[in-house]
């Protein structure tokens, strides 16, 4: 079964976009890693911009 891992980096936002980027992962029968030379050769970088609350 293939392996994914991914780091987030940043605010909540970026969080929770991890998770739910995983959970899509785990209904497609991934498995979830810690370790780098196990995880599958693609990689995610969830980002953010500046969001204006006025």
């Amino acid at each position: 079964m293939p392996s994914v891992l991914i780091k987030t980096y940043g605010c909540q936002m970026n969080e929770q976009d991890s998770e739910q980027v995983l959970s899509m992962f785990l209904a497609g029968g991934y498995n979830i890693t810690k370790d780098e030379a196990e995880a599958m050769s693609s990689s995610s970088t969830p980002t953010a911009s500046i969001a204006n609350h006025s």
